[in-house]
């Protein structure tokens, strides 16, 4: 049965000894379990150790999870809240479970307009055909799930763009969010716990900053942010995007083979629309 949590604590009283280890595996927001104890004297602050240098498959959390509980019972560890040695040792019953439920489902008749991604269509031509306008944007398009965001203290929405289906990252990133962008709708790609922005604008059109503002004032802007708000991001960041000039000379080491490429006209507000002529392009660099 998958879970969102699994946890057991077991305590050793003998003496001045009042000892308690904690067993737990836990989702990890990219899938698998991450399994860690922490362990010390019971009502004090404890220690704790990570078991898996990296998410382990539930059957080997779960295994993990019973040898490190089953070594501690051998060795006089109980569940007993009475801590005496031996008291028990069967823990099962004892073990607490927070069920894995799903993503809240997305409030979708006051969102999904908000948050339909901008119509992009993907070109077979060569990138540097593309880059003859001086206002056109390019960033290397980041691995990942392409999600559309909208965190504040009052709105928790996350999608994924393909579909508009309830999208799930991680509370990391949603807290990061919520403290450094809020009321921003985003675009970007989630892996491994990082979420990465590739576009944006403000709900309320704040500021010049809603979805008609061009391009490179958005950018601009959230580039703004990102750098005052640098220190506290650890789990969102900013793609770089580059324009005139500077796309041409970024082509330099965006012509890796198979690499994925963003074009977007940077003059261009963020339109949910039908992509116009180069408008917007999702590009493939020859491999």
């Amino acid at each position: 049965m998958t879970y969102a949590l699994k946890t057991i604590n077991l305590y050793y009283t003998s003496g001045s000894s009042d000892k308690e280890y904690i067993v737990t595996s836990q989702v990890a927001p990219c899938g698998g379990y991450n399994v860690f104890i922490n362990y010390g004297r019971r009502a004090r602050a404890t220690t704790r150790v990570s078991k898996t240098t990296s998410p382990v498959p539930r059957g080997t959390a779960d295994r993990m999870f019973h040898e490190l509980a089953d070594a501690k019972v051998s060795k006089g560890y109980t569940s007993d809240l009475s801590g005496t040695p031996h008291a028990g040792v069967s823990y099962s019953s004892d073990i607490h479970v927070t069920p894995l439920t799903a993503p809240a489902p997305a409030p979708e008749s006051k969102f999904k307009t908000l948050l339909a991604p901008a119509a992009v269509v993907y070109y077979a031509g060569g990138v540097d055909s593309l880059l003859t306008q001086p206002s056109l944007g390019v960033q290397q398009v980041p691995d990942g799930e392409r999600l559309m965001t909208l965190q504040d203290d009052d709105v928790s929405v996350t999608l994924a763009a393909d579909s508009l289906e309830p999208g799930l990252v991680s509370e990391d990133v949603k807290e990061e969010l919520r403290t450094a962008l809020a009321g921003w709708v985003l675009e970007g790609y989630y892996a491994a716990g990082m979420f990465t922005v590739c576009d944006g604008f403000h709900q309320s059109g704040e500021n010049g900053l809603g979805r008609d503002a061009p391009l490179q004032d958005r950018i601009k802007s959230l580039d703004a942010i990102f750098k005052t708000r640098r220190r506290h991001l650890a789990h969102v960041r900013l793609a770089s995007v580059y324009f005139g000039d500077e796309a041409q000379e970024a082509m330099s080491f965006l012509r890796n083979p198979g690499l994925d490429v963003f074009v977007r006209n940077g003059s261009s507000g963020y339109d949910v629309q039908v992509a116009q002529p180069a408008d917007a392009y999702y590009c493939r660099t020859p491999s």
